[in-house]
């Protein structure tokens, strides 16, 4: 079975760090902003542009973490009923949005 194959193993490994990793940097600067505005900040700009910078990261990261993951699974995740065609489907649908484009990193 796939899931049995050492590659797969280790893809899947390094996509949950790359998950965890983004995840974390999101939601630490989402809080900072969030601490700072319930605090009556002045100019809370700059930790609003550092979450911005997060959730750009975490999903131009999930991007790539489900990319890995589709690529790891071969032919198996093409088909409909794989789950992981639709998270790959959504993923990038989702990579478009405004708040994912690259021009967020200027």
């Amino acid at each position: 079975m796939l899931r049995h194959r050492t590659p797969v193993q280790t893809t899947v490994e390094e996509a949950e760090a790359i998950i965890s990793g983004a995840r974390a940097y999101m939601l630490a600067t989402v809080g900072t902003s969030w601490e700072s505005s319930l605090q009556g900040a002045l100019d809370p700009g700059p930790q609003v542009l550092q979450a911005r910078l997060a959730i750009t990261h975490a999903v131009r990261e999930l991007v790539k973490a489900v990319d890995m993951l589709f690529y790891a699974a071969g032919t198996n995740a093409i088909h409909q009923n794989n789950a992981l065609e639709l998270f790959f489907r959504d993923r990038h649908t989702a990579g478009q949005h405004i708040a994912a484009l690259h021009s967020n990193f200027e």
